[in-house]
C-alpha cells in the first residue's frame, strides 16, 4: 500500500530537525521527496506514494500534490538579496512524531542527509540528470520509475596463475622456517636485573615519597 505523501513530508521534516538542518523550502522539498520516491524503488522495486510524477517545466513535479496536501498553511520568506522562497508550515509537535517502517525512514534519513544542506543547484543538477526517470523523459511525459536500476553487489574476479600460487605458497613455507627462532621467547640478562633490583630500592630514597618545594631560583639555568 502506498505512503501518505504528507508522511514523507514530516519524516522529511523530522530528520532535518534531528539532522540541525534549515526546513526545505518546496522547491527543495519536492526534490527530497523526488529522491525518496527514487532510492525506494531502487531498493524495494515498487513505488514509495501514489503520487504521479511528471516532468514538469524544468524538472519532476507531482501533478496531484495540491490535492493531496488540500489547502496547507504557506510561509513565505523575503531574503537580503531580494528573493523569495515558500515554505509547507507544518506543526512540529506532529512531524517529530512521524513514524514509518524501517526501510522508508532510512531512506529519508539518508536523503536528507546528502542533500538537505547541499547547493541548491548541485541538487537540480544530480535530480534532472543523474535519476533514471529524468533520464529517459520528455517534458510534459510522465516519469517511469520502472526505468531505475536495481541495488547490485558488485562482483570482482581475480584470475590467478596455479604454478604461480603454488611457488609463492613454497617460499612462504620456507620464509616462515626462518622466523621460529624470532618468535621465541628471550630472557633478560641476570645483570639487567640485578641492576633492576638496585634500582627499585634506591629510588625511595632519591625520591621520598610526600609534599615537595621547588624553588624558581633552582630552576635557572647554569652559567
Amino acid at each position: 500500500m502506498p505512503t501518505d505523501p504528507t508522511l514523507i513530508i514530516d519524516l522529511i521534516y523530522k530528520s532535518t530537525k534531528e539532522q540541525n538542518s534549515l526546513l526545505p523550502q518546496i522547491t527543495r522539498l519536492v526534490k527530497l521527496m523526488y529522491l525518496a520516491e527514487v532510492e525506494y524503488f531502487r531498493q524495494e522495486r515498487r513505488r514509495l506514494t501514489g503520487l504521479d510524477w511528471k516532468f514538469y517545466l524544468f524538472g519532476p513535479y507531482p501533478v496531484s500534490f495540491e490535492n493531496v496536501l488540500g489547502d496547507p498553511e504557506i510561509e513565505t520568506n523575503e531574503w537580503k538579496s531580494g528573493r523569495t522562497s515558500k515554505q509547507i508550515v507544518r506543526d512540529e509537535e506532529l512531524f517529530m512524531q512521524a513514524r514509518a517502517d524501517f526501510s522508508t525512514e532510512t531512506i529519508v534519513k539518508g536523503i536528507v542527509r546528502d542533500w538537505s544542506d547541499a547547493d541548491l543547484n548541485q541538487l537540480l543538477d544530480f535530480v534532472y540528470f543523474e535519476t533514471e526517470p529524468m533520464q529517459n523523459a520528455r517534458r510534459g511525459e510522465h516519469l517511469d520509475f520502472s526505468t531505475i536500476q536495481p541495488l547490485a553487489s558488485k562482483k570482482f574476479q581475480i584470475n590467478l596463475d596455479s604454478e604461480q600460487v603454488s611457488k609463492l605458497r613454497k617460499q612462504l613455507t620456507e620464509r616462515a622456517k626462518s622466523y621460529v627462532e624470532l618468535r621465541q621467547p628471550s630472557s633478560p640478562p641476570d645483570e639487567l636485573l640485578k641492576n633492576l633490583e638496585i634500582w627499585d630500592q634506591e629510588e625511595p630514597k632519591v625520591f621520598p615519597s610526600g609534599p615537595c618545594k621547588i624553588r624558581i631560583d633552582d630552576l635557572a639555568p647554569e652559567e
